[in-house]
């Protein structure tokens, strides 16, 4: 009886809140989807602003055009790509950059996975030593984002981003401040294609990334450092697609620096010189084939927009050429 007396007593407040909460959530998620489609800022499924708003655009662009040439990795392929190099050539008629700050071998396989494939001819894999070893860290759905691309409803994906629409809203707004100045590597004003090439005139040189050497993986220079990668050159073989692997330049001045980091270099571009030609991959040893001086380089390995032109000539030679197992060959 003191139960029915007290729910009766609270029931009008009760029934007030719930209506208020669930009107909240409901104004909530209405907010998170006009954000999403209508504006720039993007559903975030990581931890990565990059990688949020590349997928974003890679699903409005997935949406309109068909692409027979996708480009994955790192920095090291968003902007030292010029995918309007590639498709002035005979053999790519529209590339696509799905590249994405710190992004991983491994997580570019796990991207082409959630991905229609069935259109494809050529994926091109930019990557600098350090990214063939990192591990799965952009935490994320899969099935949630594969939804996504299909251009279905992701109901989890939204709900979950009420809780982060504070922090979006900021990371949205702050685009035109940290992310929005074409003189700096935080720039995320991606071209047609996807991609962002530095214009050298006025940029703002980091001292510190210019003198960086990233670390070097304790794991032996070996199929297991580059796992990811022979995981991806089997997933695309099996599906007839050609795989063009690149090492672009690094910055002689700092190789010339360590006698231990330039051995390494170079064991790693001889390790997958060797699986180019066992595992009927293309590579394109950049690095040799360019031999590019301080004028084309923003920081250790990222080069401006000269520089990525002239790497992605490279990877249009390899691609126009790619019965030949690997580019030194021609």
């Amino acid at each position: 009886m003191k139960y029915k007396s007290w729910l009766g007593e609270y029931k009008s407040w009760l029934s007030v809140w719930f209506a208020y909460t669930l009107g909240f959530v409901g104004l909530a998620f209405a907010l998170v989807v006009i954000l999403e489609r209508h504006t720039g800022m993007p559903l975030r499924f990581t931890k990565s602003i990059s990688y949020d708003i590349k997928i974003k655009f890679a699903k409005e662009q997935l949406a309109k055009k068909q692409y027979d040439t996708l480009i994955v990795g790192s920095s090291m392929a968003l902007n030292n790509i010029d995918a309007e190099v590639l498709e002035a050539s005979d053999a790519v008629t529209r590339a696509l950059n799905l590249s994405s700050w710190g992004m991983a071998t491994s997580e570019c396989l796990q991207l082409l996975q959630m991905l229609d494939l069935s259109e494809i001819k050529y994926v091109v894999h930019a990557a600098q030593y350090f990214d063939y070893v990192g591990e799965l860290d952009k935490v994320l759905d899969e099935r949630e984002l594969e939804r996504y691309f299909q251009g279905r409803w992701t109901y989890k994906t939204y709900f979950q981003n009420i809780s982060r629409l504070p922090q979006n809203l900021w990371d949205y707004f702050d685009l035109g401040n940290e992310y929005g100045d074409s003189r700096t590597q935080a720039y995320l004003g991606f071209d047609e294609s996807g991609g962002v090439n530095f214009e050298r005139d006025g940029f703002l040189i980091n001292k510190r990334k210019w003198e960086e050497i990233p670390p070097i993986s304790a794991t032996p220079v070996g199929d297991d450092y580059f796992r990811h990668l022979l995981a991806m050159q089997q997933f695309l073989s099996e599906k007839d697609i050609q795989l063009v692997v690149i090492t672009p330049p690094f910055r002689e001045n700092l190789l010339a620096q360590s006698a231990e980091f330039r051995q390494f270099f170079f064991a790693h571009k001889d390790y997958l010189e060797h699986l180019s030609r066992t595992r009927g991959f293309v590579y394109v040893d950049a690095h040799d084939k360019l031999g590019l001086n301080d004028q084309f380089f923003v920081d250790a390995s990222h080069l401006d927009a000269k520089g990525a032109h002239r790497m992605s000539e490279l990877v249009v030679e390899a691609v126009e050429h790619s019965e030949v197992t690997t580019i030194m060959e021609l």
